[in-house]
């Protein structure tokens, strides 16, 4: 092997052990009375170690933060880290005596794979991402076979239409938003509510979930996450967010849970969610219009327009020229 080529090896980590010779050794120092404190035991990691680990762990953490926070308290990077340190610190000990550990690059891909894997299941534990795992499911499992994933090194895993293009998408939300009101869904609110049920809801008929998703990517001319899949399915599918709620005991034999939305009947109640939910949609909309050019307006009314009166009534038409003419 040359010079050249043995330190572009070393620069990878794939013959340095840096962070291994760190974990072995003790790190002292003599104070001024002339006692030794010990900064750092033998087989523990030190500063070199601990920033790899942070790393690693960040890399994952900023994919599914806001959910971690809300569910586990992780409301920042450190305290992940930390419970990841505790969690995960003898499974890396023992990898290193195992002998599945010999090099600063065999570390990386260890500690990359476990900080990856011990994020996501937590994330999968949580509200959003039992419901993110809904929508992955329903495009994996699709009869019509129109979904493909497409791997994303930076991020999380990109989904798209089959032989559709494999780049981000570059469309505005509010259109893809939009999109979702052309596909029906028929939600039962009481299947969905039933606390004995053991398995996921179906949140509509057979096909409705897999038709509104095709509809999404069809729009957006590219691939989403399932994550920003969800969030703009949310817009149209209430039952997959998660609201405040009231429990409905007038049966306790039968008790169902609505958004609290001020309404008393468990019917107006899921009205009344709809209804703001398609309020704020409105208003997204109308930003989204006043944002544009004149030539871009032009195109996006002959676009949407017609799909607007239908689905949000005139008013939308007639209330707001200024967006829209």
């Amino acid at each position: 092997m040359t010079e050249t080529s043995r330190q572009a090896v070393d620069a990878d980590g794939e013959t340095t052990t840096m962070i291994l010779d760190e974990f072995r050794r003790e790190e002292a120092v003599r104070t001024a009375r002339g006692t030794v404190r010990i900064l750092k035991p033998k087989r523990s990691f030190g500063r070199i170690g601990l920033k790899h680990i942070t790393d690693c762990v960040d890399r994952a953490y900023r994919v599914y933060r806001e959910s971690l926070n809300v569910e586990f308290g992780l409301d920042s990077l450190e305290a992940c880290v930390n419970a990841f340190y505790v969690d995960r610190l003898r499974n890396l000990e023992t990898a290193i005596e195992g002998g599945r550990i010999t090099t600063d690059a065999s570390f990386d891909r260890q500690v990359t794979t476990a900080a990856y894997n011990w994020v996501k299941g937590l994330f999968g534990r949580t509200d959003f991402g039992r419901k993110r795992d809904v929508i992955r499911k329903r495009m994996q499992r699709d009869p019509q076979n129109r979904f493909e994933s497409h791997d994303n090194k930076k991020s999380e895993q990109h989904w798209g239409l089959r032989g559709g293009s494999a780049l981000p998408t570059t469309t505005p939300t509010v259109t893809l938003k939009l999109a979702t009101l052309q596909y029906p869904i028929d939600i039962d609110y009481r299947k969905i509510a039933d606390p004995t049920r053991k398995r996921e809801p179906s949140y509509g008929k057979k096909g409705q979930l897999e038709n509104m998703l095709a509809g999404i990517l069809q729009a957006a001319e590219g691939t989403l996450t399932a994550t920003e899949l969800l969030r703009i399915v949310q817009y149209r599918v209430t039952v997959l967010q998660a609201p405040r709620v009231l429990s409905m005991d007038a049966n306790p034999e039968s008790p169902l849970d609505f958004p609290d939305t001020g309404a008393t009947d468990p019917s107006d109640a899921a009205d009344a969610q709809e209804h703001l939910q398609r309020e704020r949609l409105i208003e997204d909309i109308i930003q989204h219009f006043e944002s544009l050019d004149r030539k871009d307006l032009a195109r996006e009314r002959a676009k949407w327009a017609p799909t607007l009166e239908i689905l949000l009534g005139d008013s939308i038409i007639q209330n707001s020229g200024k967006a829209l003419s």
